[in-house]
């Protein structure tokens, strides 16, 4: 399991992607959004520098009209990658940049509520650790997320608002555990599928801290006292990097 490294997204970008927008084509409340969040003169400026370069006589409001919520979404995501990658703000925005995100958001999207980006920010951050840790794309944690995660996710019939801490929690297990013994543990809780059931329940409306009733915390009891100062750094650091201040305040586990 890597180390994550530390850095922070923009406070206006993640509180966004992690905001209920009620509707997932209301761009009136992405409209409402995106103006109380994106206030800031020098900020507002670079991004509407860049949506402008394509539609050059239309007002922000009527491009984010145009687009609808997952479009600007992905133009936006584009506009803060280019700047971690050369520390300056691009001219014009660039989704193609983030068709991967977008790909590996579109397997896990059924499993969570479409209101919200979680996912979306969970995997964005992911391509942001490659190049904040300078790897090469190949090398990027976004390419080497386990898919075996994904089918343990299967037999839910849970919307799961904080799919983001779900996936890194069962990221950490898979590496630590393996893939067949975390399978295994969950399964073993109960018959089948209703154990992996019962295990994404408490992710459906809660992020921490977890009950001791749930299959995690036979999980975590099994890992070494370093996996487990790992576990907790990796979370504090995605905390701390996506806004996510109340894991500060919360015990973990």
């Amino acid at each position: 399991m890597i180390n994550l490294p530390a850095f922070t997204l923009p406070w206006e970008f993640t509180t966004l992607l992690q905001s209920d927008m009620k509707n997932k084509e209301s761009s009136e409340y992405l409209l409402d959004r995106y103006q109380h969040l994106f206030s800031s003169g020098a900020t507002s400026m670079v991004i509407e520098r860049a949506f402008r370069s394509t539609w050059p006589k239309q007002e922000m409001k009527h491009i984010i009209k145009f687009l609808g919520p997952k479009n600007f979404r992905d133009r936006l995501a584009s506009i803060y990658l280019y700047y971690f990658k050369h520390n300056i703000y691009p001219l014009e925005t660039t989704p193609e940049a983030v068709s991967d995100v977008v790909a590996m958001e579109a397997q896990l999207e059924k499993y969570t509520t479409q209101t919200q980006s979680r996912l979306f920010l969970f995997f964005f951050y992911l391509k942001l650790t490659g190049i904040v840790s300078n790897q090469v794309p190949a090398a990027s944690p976004l390419q080497h997320f386990p898919q075996e995660i994904i089918s343990l996710l299967q037999a839910t019939s849970f919307k799961i608002w904080y799919i983001d801490w779900l996936l890194l929690l069962l990221w950490h297990f898979h590496d630590f555990l393996g893939g067949d013994a975390l399978k295994d543990c969950i399964k073993s809780k109960v018959n089948n599928r209703a154990a992996i059931k019962s295990a994404t329940t408490h992710f459906s409306s809660n992020m921490l801290p977890l009950p001791t009733q749930t299959p995690y915390w036979s999980l975590f009891s099994k890992l070494s006292e370093v996996q487990k100062e790992q576990l907790i750094e990796n979370f504090l650091t995605y905390g701390l990097a996506t806004n996510n201040r109340q894991i500060f305040f919360n015990v973990i586990m």
